[in-house]
């Protein structure tokens, strides 16, 4: 019944403040990317399932955090922009830990975890507006279409921030791997070490490049439906479909840079997945613009977003 329920709420309550679930889950995605990052350097299996370890005991805290402020909230918590990071890297470090698996690259276990860090680090540590559990904002209530859009939208976001990562895996990589070739040109040619280096490069830049096209691509549709989810939205709720609004107009803009990282990979170009990379830079910046930027620095529709 409802006093039970009650009951149950604020147990869960109590429980979650004494956990500090986001922050201590910050810190073991801090230490899941650095043993990871070792693990791709040494080679060292014991370090790769101490890496796994880590991140999937981040995720299991990351996740009883949101879960419960689900749960208090009586609500699917993603409605400030606290609430909304810590679901949308609670998204992207799950798929980052998925790629892992299947591909068996602790890379993409080290941008899980990156993802995690870096996105727990900004709710946590600098203030962001939402820390406090409220009632549902009335506007996001209006509409279970418009929770749709929201929510898609930062499912989007977090496949953005995921790439990102992955995209700055593969320019590491890349860099590193061309000016080790360089080094070993000048010191006198290939050994049968050198070559057997430069096999594994070869293959971590292709696992990355296809990594980063999977998410960017996702990133790409998942945007797409966000925005064509908001036009709805916007048609049933203020009578049109597109007012060009700043955050409607800028929506637009981070679509289209990955509407251009699909069009790069159709063009004859000499290394894709480097320019595949950088564009992928350009978008996650774009998209940070988009998110914190406009609600914060330009008036408009969206201002409660």
């Amino acid at each position: 019944d409802l006093q039970a329920r009650q009951l149950i709420a604020r147990a869960l309550e109590v429980l979650a403040a004494k956990v500090n679930a986001f922050e201590f889950g910050m810190w073991l995605y801090c230490f899941s990317l650095v043993v990871l990052l070792l693990a791709v350097g040494t080679q060292r299996p014991t370090l790769r399932l101490a890496g796994a370890g880590l991140l999937v005991a981040a995720l299991l805290l990351h996740a009883f955090g949101f879960v419960s402020r689900c749960i208090i909230a009586e609500r699917f918590a993603i409605q400030n922009q606290f609430e909304s990071m810590t679901g949308v890297s609670l998204f992207a470090a799950t798929l980052g830990l998925g790629l892992m698996v299947a591909r068996r690259q602790p890379l993409f276990g080290a941008a899980a975890a990156g993802v995690g860090f870096l996105i727990l680090t900004a709710a946590t540590q600098t203030g962001i507006p939402g820390q406090t559990i409220e009632r549902e904002a009335a506007i996001l209530n209006t509409s279970v279409l418009l929770k749709y859009h929201v929510t898609t939208v930062l499912v989007s976001y977090g496949l953005i921030a995921l790439g990102f990562i992955l995209s700055l895996f593969y320019l590491a990589t890349h860099y590193l791997s061309a000016r080790a070739d360089t080094t070993l040109a000048i010191a006198g040619g290939a050994t049968a070490s050198g070559g057997a280096a430069s096999a594994s490069r070869i293959r971590t830049l292709a696992d990355l490049d296809a990594a980063q096209l999977i998410v960017l691509q996702l990133a790409f549709w998942t945007l797409g439906t966000g925005t064509l989810l908001g036009a709805w939205w916007a048609d049933h709720s203020w009578g049109r479909w597109w007012a060009w609004d700043p955050k409607e107009t800028w929506a637009l803009v981070t679509w289209i840079v990955y509407l251009v990282v699909i069009h790069v990979r159709l063009m004859g170009l000499k290394d894709k997945g480097k320019t595949t990379a950088w564009l992928s830079v350009v978008g996650f910046f774009i998209m940070l613009w988009t998110y914190f930027g406009v609600n914060l620095l330009l008036p408009g529709l969206h201002a409660y977003a």
